[in-house]
C-alpha cells in the first residue's frame, strides 16, 4: 500500500520520487535511525510545527508526546490525518496510556475512533497472544521489547479491521483498520523506539542487497515511463511480506491478469482472474525452501472454496532463500510440497523466475500470452522464463 501518486506536482514525478519511501515521525524529535540499505527519507516534526502530510507514505506518531497544548493541535488536524489515510497513506500510532485535557481525549485525533472506548489502565504485559496477520512474524520478533500501556475495548473485527495482539485475557493492545486506500495501525509502546523503528522499517521496506544491481533490467533506462512498475517488480528478487505480495500483484497485472489483494490475515493473499479463469494465490518470502506447512494456508483456502468455485486453481509463489543471490539458491520446494501441488493441481512458482520472465516480456510483449498460459495451465513446479 503506497502513497506515491499523491506527492507529484504538475511537473510530473522524478525517478527518485519513484524509488524513495517518505516517512514522517511526529513526537519523536530525539530519534535517530540507521537507514543504510533502505530507500527512505525521514522527516521529524513536533506538534507545534505540524505541516501538510501529502508527500509522505507513512506517518508514525508517538502518542505519549501529546500534552495539554498539543492535544488541541492534534485534534485540529484530524481531517488531515483522515485525508492522508484515505488517499493511501499508512498511519501508525504508538499507543500510550490516555489522558484527559480540557475535555479532550488524547486519541480523538485518530480518524476512526469516535465509536471506540479506551480502558485507561497501566498494563503489565505478562503474556501475549499474537493473532494471525501480516505483522505476526514482526510482533513475534519484537515481543520482548513490547511495553503495553493501553487497552482498546469496543473494537469490532471485520474484513477491514483486524486484531493484531492481545493480552492473555484477550484484551486488545494492537490492531489495524483500513480506510479507503490506506490504513491505520495502532501498536503498543516499545522499550527502545529506535530499535523498534529500525526493525519496523526493515519489515515494511525490503533492504536492497548489493547483488541486486547485477540483475536490473537491461532496458531500464529506456523504459522510464514504466519505472514505477519495474521498481515494484524488482522486489520479487528480495522482498518479503507486503512488498513481495505487491510485487507479485504488479507482475500478474503486467501479464494481463486481474489481480486483486485480499484483506490480510484471514484470506488468500491475492484473487486472480483472466476471463473465465479464476485462482487464489499465496505468497511467501522465506530464508529456506517452502514445505508443506508453508503451503497449509493455500490448501485451507482452496478446500474451503473449491465446492463453490469448481474450476478454482491454487497458485503458490515463493521467494525462497530470499537473502541469497539468484542462481546460488537451493531447491525452492520440498518433495512433500511438490507432491501436494501435483495432487491438487496447484501451480508452484518462484519469484525470481517470475522476475526474469517479466524482464523478457518487457523487451518482447508478445511473450506475455505464453507466460500467462503457463500459469493458467501448468501444475507443479512451473518455469516461466522462455
Amino acid at each position: 500500500m503506497t502513497a506515491k501518486l499523491r506527492k507529484f506536482d504538475t511537473l510530473g514525478p522524478s525517478i527518485s520520487d519513484y524509488m524513495t519511501y517518505n516517512l514522517l515521525l511526529i513526537g519523536m524529535p530525539e530519534i535517530s535511525i540507521d537507514t543504510s540499505g533502505l530507500d527512505i527519507k525521514i522527516d521529524k516534526m513536533i506538534w507545534e510545527f505540524v505541516t501538510p502530510f501529502q508527500k509522505y507514505d507513512m506517518i508514525v506518531v508517538d502518542n505519549s508526546s501529546i500534552d495539554t497544548k498539543s492535544v488541541r493541535i492534534a485534534i485540529k488536524v484530524k481531517g488531515d490525518f483522515l485525508n492522508f489515510v484515505e488517499k493511501g497513506g499508512v498511519l501508525v500510532c504508538l499507543s500510550s496510556q490516555p489522558k484527559n485535557y480540557g475535555g479532550y481525549r488524547t486519541y480523538d485525533w485518530l480518524p476512526f475512533l469516535q465509536s471506540f472506548k479506551l480502558k485507561v489502565s497501566k498494563l503489565q504485559v505478562k503474556s501475549l497472544k499474537i493473532k494471525r496477520s501480516m505483522y505476526e512474524r514482526f510482533i513475534e520478533n519484537q515481543q520482548d521489547s513490547i511495553s503495553g500501556e493501553c487497552l482498546f475495548s469496543g473494537f469490532k473485527e471485520n474484513e477491514h479491521s483486524k486484531v493484531l495482539l492481545t493480552t492473555g485475557l484477550d484484551e486488545i493492545i494492537a490492531f489495524s483498520t483500513s480506510i479507503k486506500e490506506g490504513m491505520t495501525i495502532c501498536l503498543p509502546q516499545f522499550k527502545d523506539k529506535t530499535i523498534f523503528l529500525r526493525n519496523w522499517l526493515e519489515f515494511w521496506i525490503s533492504k536492497k542487497p548489493d547483488w541486486v544491481e547485477k540483475f536490473q533490467y537491461k532496458e531500464k533506462r529506456g523504459l522510464l515511463a514504466k519505472l514505477k512498475t519495474i521498481s515494484t517488480i524488482e522486489k520479487l528478487l528480495y522482498g518479503n511480506d507486503r512488498e513481495l505480495r505487491n510485487a507479485v500483484i504488479e507482475a500478474f497485472r503486467f501479464l494481463g491478469f486481474d489481480a486483486r489483494p485480499t484483506p490480510l490475515g484471514t484470506q488468500q493473499d491475492i484473487d486472480l482472474t483472466y476471463g473465465s479463469f479464476t485462482a487464489i494465490v499465496e505468497v511467501k518470502g522465506l530464508k529456506s525452501h517452502a514445505d508443506l506447512d508453508d503451503m497449509r494456508a493455500l490448501l485451507d483456502y482452496y478446500d474451503a472454496n473449491i465446492a463453490k468455485r469448481p474450476n478454482l486453481k491454487g497458485i503458490f509463489v515463493v521467494n525462497h532463500y530470499r537473502e541469497v543471490e539468484p542462481g546460488k539458491k537451493e531447491k525452492p520446494y520440498t518433495e512433500s510440497a511438490l507432491d501436494l501441488a501435483r495432487r491438487k493441481g496447484f501451480c508452484l512458482l518462484t519469484s525470481d523466475d517470475l522476475y526474469f520472465a517479466i524482464e523478457s516480456a518487457f523487451v518482447n510483449p508478445k511473450l506475455k500470452d505464453a507466460i500467462r498460459q503457463r500459469i493458467m495451465k501448468e501444475k507443479g513446479l512451473t518455469r516461466l522464463q522462455p
